[in-house]
Protein backbone atom coordinates (compact mmCIF):
# COMPACT_ATOMS: atom_id res chain seq x y z
CA UNK A 1 0.00 0.00 0.00
CA UNK A 2 2.93 2.19 0.78
CA UNK A 3 4.77 1.63 -2.71
CA UNK A 4 2.85 3.87 -4.65
CA UNK A 5 2.98 6.51 -2.79
CA UNK A 6 6.47 6.78 -2.25
CA UNK A 7 7.17 6.12 -5.80
CA UNK A 8 5.29 9.15 -6.74
CA UNK A 9 7.02 11.18 -4.29
CA UNK A 10 10.14 9.99 -5.72
CA UNK A 11 9.27 10.72 -9.56
CA UNK A 12 8.31 14.44 -8.13
CA UNK A 13 11.81 14.80 -7.14
CA UNK A 14 12.69 13.31 -10.34
CA UNK A 15 10.71 15.74 -11.94
CA UNK A 16 11.81 19.27 -9.55
CA UNK A 17 15.71 18.04 -9.85
CA UNK A 18 15.56 18.15 -13.88
CA UNK A 19 13.05 21.46 -13.49
CA UNK A 20 16.44 23.00 -11.36
CA UNK A 21 18.95 21.58 -13.73
CA UNK A 22 16.78 22.57 -17.07
CA UNK A 23 16.57 26.20 -15.87
CA UNK A 24 20.24 26.61 -15.33
CA UNK A 25 21.32 24.69 -18.31
CA UNK A 26 20.05 27.15 -20.16
CA UNK A 27 22.73 29.80 -19.33
CA UNK A 28 25.39 26.96 -19.65
CA UNK A 29 27.13 29.20 -22.82
CA UNK A 30 27.40 32.22 -20.35
CA UNK A 31 29.91 30.31 -17.91
CA UNK A 32 33.07 31.41 -19.95
CA UNK A 33 31.49 35.34 -20.56
CA UNK A 34 33.66 37.48 -19.29
CA UNK A 35 33.08 40.20 -16.53
CA UNK A 36 30.73 43.20 -17.81
CA UNK A 37 30.02 46.99 -16.44
CA UNK A 38 29.01 46.86 -12.91
CA UNK A 39 30.86 43.75 -12.37
CA UNK A 40 34.27 45.46 -12.27
CA UNK A 41 33.47 47.79 -9.48
CA UNK A 42 31.55 45.59 -7.23
CA UNK A 43 34.08 42.64 -7.73
CA UNK A 44 37.04 43.12 -10.14
CA UNK A 45 38.20 46.11 -8.41
CA UNK A 46 36.71 45.49 -5.15
CA UNK A 47 39.35 44.33 -2.45
CA UNK A 48 36.87 43.93 0.06
CA UNK A 49 36.11 40.50 -1.24
CA UNK A 50 39.55 39.38 -1.34
CA UNK A 51 39.59 37.16 1.29
CA UNK A 52 43.12 34.91 2.06
CA UNK A 53 40.83 32.12 3.55
CA UNK A 54 37.79 31.01 5.66
CA UNK A 55 37.87 32.66 8.98
CA UNK A 56 34.98 33.91 9.83
CA UNK A 57 36.09 37.17 10.44
CA UNK A 58 37.48 37.31 7.01
CA UNK A 59 33.82 36.58 5.47
CA UNK A 60 32.34 38.48 7.31
CA UNK A 61 34.53 41.66 6.93
CA UNK A 62 33.83 41.18 3.40
CA UNK A 63 30.35 43.21 2.70
CA UNK A 64 32.05 45.11 -0.93
CA UNK A 65 31.98 48.52 1.06
CA UNK A 66 34.28 50.62 -1.09
CA UNK A 67 33.09 54.50 -2.49
CA UNK A 68 31.48 53.12 -5.53
CA UNK A 69 29.64 50.22 -3.31
CA UNK A 70 27.33 50.93 -0.41
CA UNK A 71 28.42 47.58 1.55
CA UNK A 72 24.33 47.34 2.33
CA UNK A 73 24.38 43.81 0.41
CA UNK A 74 27.05 41.59 3.11
CA UNK A 75 25.41 38.41 2.53
CA UNK A 76 25.60 38.83 -1.43
CA UNK A 77 29.18 39.91 -0.81
CA UNK A 78 30.01 37.09 1.54
CA UNK A 79 29.09 34.80 -1.23
CA UNK A 80 31.55 36.74 -3.72
CA UNK A 81 34.28 36.44 -1.01
CA UNK A 82 34.01 32.55 -1.44
CA UNK A 83 34.21 32.88 -4.93
CA UNK A 84 37.30 34.84 -4.66
CA UNK A 85 38.41 32.17 -2.12
CA UNK A 86 37.78 29.14 -4.28
CA UNK A 87 38.30 30.47 -8.05
CA UNK A 88 39.90 34.37 -7.89
CA UNK A 89 38.90 36.32 -10.64
CA UNK A 90 38.21 33.62 -12.90
CA UNK A 91 34.16 34.54 -14.17
CA UNK A 92 33.46 31.10 -15.03
CA UNK A 93 32.70 29.71 -10.85
CA UNK A 94 30.77 33.34 -10.32
CA UNK A 95 28.64 32.50 -13.27
CA UNK A 96 28.48 28.86 -12.47
CA UNK A 97 27.10 30.12 -8.83
CA UNK A 98 24.35 32.51 -10.49
CA UNK A 99 23.30 29.65 -12.58
CA UNK A 100 22.89 27.47 -9.89
CA UNK A 101 20.80 29.97 -8.20
CA UNK A 102 18.80 30.14 -10.79
CA UNK A 103 17.92 26.37 -10.90
CA UNK A 104 17.41 26.22 -7.22
CA UNK A 105 15.29 29.45 -7.55
CA UNK A 106 12.75 27.56 -10.14
CA UNK A 107 12.68 24.27 -7.66
CA UNK A 108 11.35 26.94 -5.00
CA UNK A 109 8.79 29.01 -8.00
CA UNK A 110 7.56 25.54 -7.91
CA UNK A 111 7.24 24.86 -4.08
CA UNK A 112 5.15 27.68 -4.13
CA UNK A 113 2.62 27.36 -6.64
CA UNK A 114 2.05 23.73 -5.61
CA UNK A 115 1.49 25.40 -1.69
CA UNK A 116 -0.99 27.72 -2.96
CA UNK A 117 -2.48 25.22 -5.58
CA UNK A 118 -3.20 22.50 -2.67
CA UNK A 119 -4.94 25.62 -0.16
CA UNK A 120 -6.94 26.32 -3.20
CA UNK A 121 -8.20 22.85 -4.25
CA UNK A 122 -7.93 21.43 -0.73
CA UNK A 123 -6.58 18.39 -2.36
CA UNK A 124 -2.90 17.73 -4.33
CA UNK A 125 -2.94 19.35 -7.90
CA UNK A 126 -1.99 17.49 -10.97
CA UNK A 127 1.96 17.14 -10.79
CA UNK A 128 2.39 18.93 -14.08
CA UNK A 129 0.78 22.12 -13.64
CA UNK A 130 3.21 23.54 -10.96
CA UNK A 131 6.03 22.32 -12.59
CA UNK A 132 4.83 23.91 -16.01
CA UNK A 133 4.47 27.11 -14.36
CA UNK A 134 7.89 26.65 -12.60
CA UNK A 135 9.75 25.98 -16.13
CA UNK A 136 8.39 28.99 -18.04
CA UNK A 137 9.17 30.87 -15.13
CA UNK A 138 12.75 30.07 -15.56
CA UNK A 139 12.72 30.38 -18.97
CA UNK A 140 10.89 33.64 -19.63
CA UNK A 141 14.16 35.13 -21.30
CA UNK A 142 13.06 38.99 -18.88
CA UNK A 143 15.07 36.53 -16.26
CA UNK A 144 18.67 36.46 -18.53
CA UNK A 145 20.29 39.22 -17.10
CA UNK A 146 19.34 38.19 -13.44
CA UNK A 147 21.30 35.46 -14.04
CA UNK A 148 23.93 36.18 -16.82
CA UNK A 149 25.01 39.48 -15.30
CA UNK A 150 27.03 38.54 -12.58
CA UNK A 151 26.37 41.01 -9.48
CA UNK A 152 22.70 41.17 -10.09
CA UNK A 153 23.11 37.96 -8.30
CA UNK A 154 21.96 40.19 -5.41
CA UNK A 155 18.68 40.10 -7.02
CA UNK A 156 18.69 36.36 -7.17
CA UNK A 157 19.55 35.52 -3.97
CA UNK A 158 17.84 37.67 -2.45
CA UNK A 159 15.16 36.10 -4.49
CA UNK A 160 16.53 32.77 -3.06
CA UNK A 161 15.62 33.84 0.75
CA UNK A 162 12.38 35.24 0.25
CA UNK A 163 11.11 32.30 -1.42
CA UNK A 164 12.64 29.68 0.91
CA UNK A 165 11.55 32.34 3.46
CA UNK A 166 7.85 32.15 2.43
CA UNK A 167 7.44 28.47 2.33
CA UNK A 168 9.26 28.31 5.67
CA UNK A 169 6.79 30.16 6.99
CA UNK A 170 3.62 28.58 5.18
CA UNK A 171 5.04 25.25 6.64
CA UNK A 172 5.71 26.58 9.87
CA UNK A 173 1.87 27.78 10.07
CA UNK A 174 0.59 24.61 8.34
CA UNK A 175 1.91 22.52 11.15
CA UNK A 176 2.60 25.24 14.32
CA UNK A 177 6.34 24.46 14.45
CA UNK A 178 7.84 27.05 16.25
CA UNK A 179 11.28 25.93 14.53
CA UNK A 180 9.90 26.44 11.04
CA UNK A 181 8.45 29.96 11.72
CA UNK A 182 11.85 30.96 13.18
CA UNK A 183 13.83 29.69 9.99
CA UNK A 184 11.24 31.71 8.29
CA UNK A 185 11.87 34.85 10.26
CA UNK A 186 15.96 33.97 9.88
CA UNK A 187 15.66 33.55 5.78
CA UNK A 188 13.33 36.73 5.43
CA UNK A 189 16.26 38.36 7.40
CA UNK A 190 19.21 37.25 5.15
CA UNK A 191 17.00 37.89 1.69
CA UNK A 192 16.98 41.83 3.15
CA UNK A 193 20.78 41.91 3.76
CA UNK A 194 21.09 40.08 0.10
CA UNK A 195 18.84 43.56 -1.27
CA UNK A 196 16.38 45.54 -0.35
CA UNK A 197 13.56 44.08 -2.92
CA UNK A 198 12.85 41.52 0.57
CA UNK A 199 12.29 44.06 2.82
CA UNK A 200 8.57 43.66 1.77
CA UNK A 201 8.81 39.96 2.70
CA UNK A 202 6.49 40.71 5.97
CA UNK A 203 3.94 42.05 3.72
CA UNK A 204 4.09 39.05 1.23
CA UNK A 205 3.78 37.24 4.22
CA UNK A 206 0.67 39.00 5.34
CA UNK A 207 -0.93 38.61 1.68
CA UNK A 208 -0.39 34.76 1.91
CA UNK A 209 -1.74 34.60 5.00
CA UNK A 210 -5.49 36.93 3.93
CA UNK A 211 -5.63 34.86 0.81
CA UNK A 212 -4.96 31.31 2.19
CA UNK A 213 -5.95 32.09 5.90
CA UNK A 214 -10.18 31.85 6.59
CA UNK A 215 -9.82 33.00 10.23
CA UNK A 216 -7.72 35.93 9.09
CA UNK A 217 -9.86 36.87 5.91
CA UNK A 218 -13.47 36.37 9.22
CA UNK A 219 -11.44 38.75 11.49
CA UNK A 220 -10.59 41.15 8.59
CA UNK A 221 -14.18 41.09 7.50
CA UNK A 222 -15.38 41.80 10.74
CA UNK A 223 -12.93 44.84 11.20
CA UNK A 224 -12.96 47.06 8.17
CA UNK A 225 -11.95 49.57 9.90
CA UNK A 226 -8.03 47.77 9.98
CA UNK A 227 -8.06 47.52 6.32
CA UNK A 228 -8.39 51.36 6.38
CA UNK A 229 -5.62 51.44 8.69
CA UNK A 230 -3.19 48.74 6.95
CA UNK A 231 -3.33 50.73 3.73
CA UNK A 232 -3.25 54.04 5.50
CA UNK A 233 -0.19 52.72 7.24
CA UNK A 234 1.26 51.64 3.83
CA UNK A 235 0.70 54.95 1.75
CA UNK A 236 2.20 56.90 4.43
CA UNK A 237 5.53 55.34 3.83
CA UNK A 238 5.70 56.87 0.17
CA UNK A 239 6.17 60.32 1.57
CA UNK A 240 8.12 59.09 4.13
CA UNK A 241 10.45 57.67 1.65
CA UNK A 242 10.46 60.70 -0.66
CA UNK A 243 11.42 62.86 2.26
CA UNK A 244 14.37 59.67 3.03
CA UNK A 245 15.64 59.98 -0.76
CA UNK A 246 14.53 63.37 -2.36
CA UNK A 247 18.56 64.65 -1.85
CA UNK A 248 19.51 61.97 -4.24
CA UNK A 249 16.67 62.90 -7.10
CA UNK A 250 19.43 65.79 -7.96
CA UNK A 251 21.75 63.10 -9.32
CA UNK A 252 19.00 61.98 -12.19
CA UNK A 253 17.08 63.84 -14.85
CA UNK A 254 13.75 63.50 -13.71
CA UNK A 255 11.62 64.45 -10.79
CA UNK A 256 9.76 62.14 -8.08
CA UNK A 257 6.39 62.96 -9.35
CA UNK A 258 7.69 62.46 -13.20
CA UNK A 259 9.33 58.99 -11.93
CA UNK A 260 6.10 58.09 -10.71
CA UNK A 261 4.14 59.00 -13.64
CA UNK A 262 6.72 57.30 -15.61
CA UNK A 263 7.13 54.05 -13.74
CA UNK A 264 3.30 53.56 -14.85
CA UNK A 265 4.22 53.12 -18.28
CA UNK A 266 7.37 50.79 -17.03
CA UNK A 267 5.28 48.58 -15.33
CA UNK A 268 3.08 48.12 -18.12
CA UNK A 269 5.79 47.51 -20.30
CA UNK A 270 7.15 44.69 -17.67
CA UNK A 271 3.73 42.97 -18.17
CA UNK A 272 4.50 43.16 -21.74
CA UNK A 273 7.85 41.66 -22.33
CA UNK A 274 6.98 39.16 -19.72
CA UNK A 275 3.89 37.99 -21.80
CA UNK A 276 6.40 37.93 -25.23
CA UNK A 277 9.46 38.35 -24.44
CA UNK A 278 11.08 37.93 -27.65
CA UNK A 279 15.22 38.84 -27.80
CA UNK A 280 14.34 41.58 -30.05
CA UNK A 281 12.15 43.80 -27.69
CA UNK A 282 14.97 42.82 -24.59
CA UNK A 283 17.71 44.83 -24.00
CA UNK A 284 20.10 45.91 -21.57
CA UNK A 285 18.96 49.55 -20.68
CA UNK A 286 15.53 51.16 -21.94
CA UNK A 287 15.12 54.77 -21.82
CA UNK A 288 11.13 55.04 -21.60
CA UNK A 289 10.52 58.79 -22.43
CA UNK A 290 9.72 61.04 -18.88
CA UNK A 291 5.88 61.12 -18.31
CA UNK A 292 5.27 64.88 -17.16
CA UNK A 293 1.62 64.67 -16.76
CA UNK A 294 -1.25 61.59 -16.88
CA UNK A 295 -1.34 62.75 -20.76
CA UNK A 296 1.80 63.59 -21.25
CA UNK A 297 1.90 60.71 -23.33
CA UNK A 298 -1.30 59.60 -23.26
CA UNK A 299 -0.27 56.34 -22.25
CA UNK A 300 0.63 57.39 -18.87
CA UNK A 301 -3.76 57.82 -18.09
CA UNK A 302 -4.28 54.40 -20.03
CA UNK A 303 -1.10 52.77 -17.44
CA UNK A 304 -2.95 54.06 -14.99
CA UNK A 305 -6.41 52.41 -15.60
CA UNK A 306 -4.58 49.15 -16.74
CA UNK A 307 -3.02 49.08 -13.37
CA UNK A 308 -6.30 50.10 -11.29
CA UNK A 309 -8.21 47.57 -13.08
CA UNK A 310 -5.90 44.95 -12.31
CA UNK A 311 -5.22 45.80 -8.77
CA UNK A 312 -9.47 46.06 -8.18
CA UNK A 313 -9.58 42.71 -9.94
CA UNK A 314 -6.36 40.84 -7.53
CA UNK A 315 -8.42 42.73 -4.51
CA UNK A 316 -11.68 40.88 -5.46
CA UNK A 317 -10.21 37.85 -6.10
CA UNK A 318 -8.30 37.62 -2.88
CA UNK A 319 -11.19 36.16 -1.36
CA UNK A 320 -13.04 34.30 -3.98
CA UNK A 321 -10.17 33.15 -6.47
CA UNK A 322 -7.24 33.25 -3.89
CA UNK A 323 -4.77 32.23 -6.15
CA UNK A 324 -5.62 35.03 -8.50
CA UNK A 325 -5.84 37.69 -6.01
CA UNK A 326 -2.34 36.55 -4.47
CA UNK A 327 -0.77 36.95 -8.09
CA UNK A 328 -1.74 40.36 -8.98
CA UNK A 329 -1.24 42.04 -5.59
CA UNK A 330 2.05 39.96 -5.19
CA UNK A 331 2.87 40.81 -8.63
CA UNK A 332 2.73 44.80 -7.96
CA UNK A 333 3.85 44.24 -3.93
CA UNK A 334 7.40 43.50 -4.71
CA UNK A 335 8.04 46.07 -6.97
CA UNK A 336 7.11 48.73 -4.58
CA UNK A 337 10.55 48.91 -3.80
CA UNK A 338 12.62 49.56 -7.24
CA UNK A 339 9.28 51.02 -9.45
CA UNK A 340 7.80 54.07 -6.67
CA UNK A 341 9.58 56.89 -5.20
CA UNK A 342 13.27 55.62 -4.70
CA UNK A 343 15.21 57.60 -7.13
CA UNK A 344 16.73 54.54 -9.19
CA UNK A 345 17.21 54.56 -13.29
CA UNK A 346 13.79 54.33 -14.47
CA UNK A 347 13.68 50.39 -16.18
CA UNK A 348 15.47 47.50 -16.01
CA UNK A 349 15.03 44.05 -16.80
CA UNK A 350 15.74 42.06 -13.67
CA UNK A 351 13.31 44.12 -11.51
CA UNK A 352 10.76 41.88 -12.57
CA UNK A 353 12.76 38.39 -11.12
CA UNK A 354 10.92 38.00 -8.13
CA UNK A 355 7.42 40.20 -8.96
CA UNK A 356 6.83 37.67 -11.24
CA UNK A 357 7.42 34.64 -8.95
CA UNK A 358 3.80 35.48 -8.08
CA UNK A 359 2.23 35.86 -12.07
CA UNK A 360 3.85 32.23 -12.19
CA UNK A 361 1.62 31.24 -9.11
CA UNK A 362 -1.34 32.87 -10.91
CA UNK A 363 -0.36 30.94 -14.04
CA UNK A 364 -0.54 27.56 -12.20
CA UNK A 365 -4.01 28.35 -11.07
CA UNK A 366 -4.72 29.28 -14.84
CA UNK A 367 -3.71 25.69 -16.54
CA UNK A 368 -4.71 24.08 -12.99
CA UNK A 369 -8.45 25.51 -13.94
CA UNK A 370 -7.89 24.86 -17.92
CA UNK A 371 -6.72 21.19 -17.00
CA UNK A 372 -10.41 21.00 -14.68
CA UNK A 373 -12.46 21.79 -17.46
CA UNK A 374 -14.93 19.38 -18.28
CA UNK A 375 -15.25 19.80 -22.09
CA UNK A 376 -10.90 19.69 -22.84
CA UNK A 377 -11.23 15.61 -22.10
CA UNK A 378 -7.95 14.01 -21.49
CA UNK A 379 -6.55 14.26 -25.51
CA UNK A 380 -7.06 18.16 -24.35
CA UNK A 381 -5.50 18.12 -21.42
CA UNK A 382 -2.28 16.28 -22.77
CA UNK A 383 -2.49 18.86 -25.12
CA UNK A 384 -2.52 21.56 -23.14
CA UNK A 385 0.33 20.24 -21.18
CA UNK A 386 1.83 19.69 -24.61
CA UNK A 387 1.63 23.60 -25.76
CA UNK A 388 2.68 24.58 -21.92
CA UNK A 389 6.13 22.61 -22.54
CA UNK A 390 6.51 24.23 -26.44
CA UNK A 391 6.31 26.94 -25.06
CA UNK A 392 9.26 26.53 -22.78
CA UNK A 393 11.06 25.20 -25.22
CA UNK A 394 10.50 28.62 -27.14
CA UNK A 395 11.38 30.66 -24.26
CA UNK A 396 14.25 28.48 -23.41
CA UNK A 397 16.11 28.84 -27.12
CA UNK A 398 15.37 32.75 -26.79
CA UNK A 399 16.98 32.80 -23.19
CA UNK A 400 19.58 31.12 -24.70
CA UNK A 401 19.89 33.63 -27.71
CA UNK A 402 19.78 36.61 -25.66
CA UNK A 403 22.65 35.27 -23.57
CA UNK A 404 25.10 34.92 -26.09
CA UNK A 405 24.48 38.64 -26.39
CA UNK A 406 26.55 38.76 -23.04
CA UNK A 407 29.60 37.47 -24.41
CA UNK A 408 30.85 40.85 -25.69
CA UNK A 409 30.18 44.34 -24.20
CA UNK A 410 30.12 46.08 -27.27
CA UNK A 411 27.54 43.28 -28.71
CA UNK A 412 25.28 44.63 -25.29
CA UNK A 413 25.41 47.98 -26.10
CA UNK A 414 25.02 48.03 -29.92
CA UNK A 415 21.63 45.86 -28.78
CA UNK A 416 20.78 48.97 -26.65
CA UNK A 417 21.03 51.58 -29.61
CA UNK A 418 18.96 49.42 -31.94
CA UNK A 419 16.22 50.42 -29.73
CA UNK A 420 17.62 53.55 -28.54
CA UNK A 421 19.41 55.40 -31.30
CA UNK A 422 20.20 58.39 -28.75
CA UNK A 423 20.64 56.89 -25.45
CA UNK A 424 23.54 58.82 -23.88
CA UNK A 425 24.92 55.99 -21.59
CA UNK A 426 25.17 53.40 -24.05
CA UNK A 427 27.02 55.78 -26.20
CA UNK A 428 29.73 56.43 -23.53
CA UNK A 429 30.24 52.56 -21.93
CA UNK A 430 30.21 51.85 -26.23
CA UNK A 431 33.14 55.14 -26.37
CA UNK A 432 35.02 53.29 -23.35
CA UNK A 433 35.23 49.94 -24.64
CA UNK A 434 36.43 50.81 -28.28
CA UNK A 435 38.66 53.10 -25.73
CA UNK A 436 39.92 50.11 -24.15
CA UNK A 437 40.31 48.16 -27.66
CA UNK A 438 42.35 50.90 -28.72
CA UNK A 439 40.22 52.03 -31.42
CA UNK A 440 40.23 55.79 -31.02
CA UNK A 441 37.84 57.14 -33.96
CA UNK A 442 34.99 54.84 -33.12
CA UNK A 443 35.41 55.74 -29.12
CA UNK A 444 35.94 59.80 -29.90
CA UNK A 445 32.34 59.54 -32.03
CA UNK A 446 30.49 57.35 -29.05
CA UNK A 447 32.31 59.90 -26.18
CA UNK A 448 31.13 62.93 -28.40
CA UNK A 449 27.54 61.16 -29.17
CA UNK A 450 27.32 60.87 -25.10
CA UNK A 451 28.14 64.82 -24.67
CA UNK A 452 25.70 66.01 -27.02
CA UNK A 453 23.06 63.84 -25.46
CA UNK A 454 24.06 64.76 -21.85
CA UNK A 455 26.47 67.57 -21.98
CA UNK A 456 28.24 67.56 -18.45
CA UNK A 457 28.30 63.85 -18.44
CA UNK A 458 31.40 63.43 -16.26
CA UNK A 459 32.26 59.70 -17.17
CA UNK A 460 32.21 60.70 -20.85
CA UNK A 461 34.69 63.37 -20.34
CA UNK A 462 36.92 61.99 -18.39
CA UNK A 463 36.90 58.89 -21.14
CA UNK A 464 37.38 61.36 -23.68
CA UNK A 465 40.48 63.11 -22.29
CA UNK A 466 42.41 59.74 -21.17
CA UNK A 467 41.70 59.18 -24.84
CA UNK A 468 43.09 62.51 -25.94
CA UNK A 469 45.97 61.73 -23.32
CA UNK A 470 46.53 58.30 -25.03
CA UNK A 471 46.74 60.15 -27.96
CA UNK A 472 49.61 62.42 -27.74
CA UNK A 473 47.22 65.43 -27.03
CA UNK A 474 47.90 66.38 -23.41
CA UNK A 475 46.86 69.62 -23.21
CA UNK A 476 43.03 69.06 -24.28
CA UNK A 477 43.17 65.63 -21.78
CA UNK A 478 43.72 68.38 -19.25
CA UNK A 479 41.03 70.78 -20.08
CA UNK A 480 38.39 67.59 -20.59
CA UNK A 481 39.38 66.33 -17.17
CA UNK A 482 39.77 69.91 -15.03
CA UNK A 483 35.81 70.58 -16.75
CA UNK A 484 35.00 67.34 -15.34
CA UNK A 485 35.88 68.19 -11.97
CA UNK A 486 34.85 71.72 -12.79
CA UNK A 487 30.92 70.35 -13.28
CA UNK A 488 31.09 68.36 -9.78
CA UNK A 489 32.88 64.76 -10.72
CA UNK A 490 34.75 64.64 -7.11
CA UNK A 491 35.12 60.84 -7.87
CA UNK A 492 38.62 59.33 -7.10
CA UNK A 493 38.96 57.92 -10.48
CA UNK A 494 38.58 61.59 -11.51
CA UNK A 495 40.97 62.72 -9.90
CA UNK A 496 43.88 59.80 -10.45
CA UNK A 497 43.21 60.03 -14.33
CA UNK A 498 44.06 63.69 -13.53
CA UNK A 499 46.86 62.82 -11.39
CA UNK A 500 48.07 59.93 -14.60
CA UNK A 501 47.83 63.26 -17.30
CA UNK A 502 50.15 65.60 -14.86
CA UNK A 503 51.98 62.60 -15.00
CA UNK A 504 52.49 62.46 -18.29
CA UNK A 505 53.19 66.28 -18.76
CA UNK A 506 56.05 65.67 -16.40
CA UNK A 507 54.99 67.17 -13.48
CA UNK A 508 55.07 65.21 -11.12
CA UNK A 509 53.96 67.45 -7.98
CA UNK A 510 50.65 68.72 -9.90
CA UNK A 511 50.14 64.47 -9.93
CA UNK A 512 51.01 64.18 -6.36
CA UNK A 513 47.98 66.66 -5.34
CA UNK A 514 45.40 64.57 -7.97
CA UNK A 515 46.34 61.53 -6.13
CA UNK A 516 46.57 62.80 -2.52
CA UNK A 517 42.98 64.10 -3.30
CA UNK A 518 41.72 60.34 -4.54
CA UNK A 519 43.29 58.76 -2.01
CA UNK A 520 41.71 60.92 0.55
CA UNK A 521 38.59 59.48 -0.64
CA UNK A 522 39.17 56.14 -1.20
CA UNK A 523 42.55 54.59 0.03
CA UNK A 524 41.81 50.89 -1.21
CA UNK A 525 41.70 52.19 -5.15
CA UNK A 526 43.38 49.76 -6.86
CA UNK A 527 46.72 51.48 -8.61
CA UNK A 528 46.55 54.18 -7.00
CA UNK A 529 49.12 53.99 -4.31
CA UNK A 530 51.18 52.72 -6.87
CA UNK A 531 50.64 56.09 -8.89
CA UNK A 532 51.29 58.03 -5.79
CA UNK A 533 54.49 56.14 -5.04
CA UNK A 534 56.28 56.84 -8.86
CA UNK A 535 55.40 60.29 -8.33
CA UNK A 536 57.09 60.53 -4.90
CA UNK A 537 60.18 58.69 -6.44
CA UNK A 538 59.88 61.42 -9.39
CA UNK A 539 60.23 64.05 -6.72
CA UNK A 540 63.11 62.54 -5.39
CA UNK A 541 61.02 60.99 -2.17
CA UNK A 542 62.12 57.42 -1.82
CA UNK A 543 61.01 56.55 1.30
CA UNK A 544 57.48 58.17 0.96
CA UNK A 545 57.58 55.99 -2.36
CA UNK A 546 58.53 52.85 -0.32
CA UNK A 547 55.33 53.31 2.05
CA UNK A 548 52.92 53.90 -0.80
CA UNK A 549 54.18 50.45 -2.37
CA UNK A 550 53.84 48.83 1.03
CA UNK A 551 50.45 50.16 1.05
CA UNK A 552 49.31 48.89 -2.27
CA UNK A 553 51.26 45.08 -1.85
CA UNK A 554 49.23 45.13 1.35
CA UNK A 555 45.82 45.47 -0.34
CA UNK A 556 47.08 43.96 -3.59
CA UNK A 557 49.64 41.31 -3.09
CA UNK A 558 49.82 40.15 -6.56
CA UNK A 559 50.79 44.01 -8.24
CA UNK A 560 54.30 42.82 -9.52
CA UNK A 561 55.35 46.45 -10.74
CA UNK A 562 54.97 47.22 -6.64
CA UNK A 563 56.44 44.31 -5.57
CA UNK A 564 59.78 45.03 -8.09
CA UNK A 565 59.51 49.12 -7.38
CA UNK A 566 60.04 48.30 -3.44
CA UNK A 567 62.44 45.77 -4.05
CA UNK A 568 64.27 47.94 -5.80
CA UNK A 569 64.51 50.78 -3.68
CA UNK A 570 65.48 48.95 -0.68
CA UNK A 571 68.06 46.78 -2.68
CA UNK A 572 66.91 43.42 -3.14
CA UNK A 573 66.05 41.71 -6.28
CA UNK A 574 62.26 41.40 -6.61
CA UNK A 575 60.43 37.93 -5.64
CA UNK A 576 58.18 36.80 -7.14
CA UNK A 577 55.10 36.12 -4.60
CA UNK A 578 54.05 32.96 -4.00
CA UNK A 579 51.40 31.08 -5.84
Amino acid sequence: MTTRPASRRLMTALLVVALAAAAAGIYAASLPFPFQLDDFANLVDNPSIRVRDLRPGSILAATGQTTDVAGNRPVAFWTFALNYYFGGMDPWGYRLVNALIHGLNAALVWGLARSALRRALGREPPRWVPLAAALLWATNPVQTSAVVYVVQRMTSLATTFYLAALLAWVRGRSTRSPPWLGAALLLAAAGAATKEIAWVWPAGALLWELAFSRGLRSAVSRRPWAVGLGLALGLALFPLAHVHYRHLYTLYPFTWDQRLLTELRVVASYLSLLAFPAPGRLSLEHEPALSTGLLSPATTALSLGLHGALLALGAWALARRPVYGLALLGFYLHLVVESTVVPLDLMFEHRVYLPSVFLAVGLAGLLGQARETSALGPGGRRGLAAVALALAFLWGAWSWQRTLEWADTVTLWEGVLRQYPHHGRAHGSLGTEYYLRRDFPRARAHFRAALERYPGDVPSLVNLGMLEADDGNLPAALRLVSEAISLGGRHPIVFYNLGVVHTRMNQPRAALEAYQTALAAEPRLMGLNLAAGRAHAALGEPDRAADHYRRELALYPDTREARVRLAELEGFAPREPPR
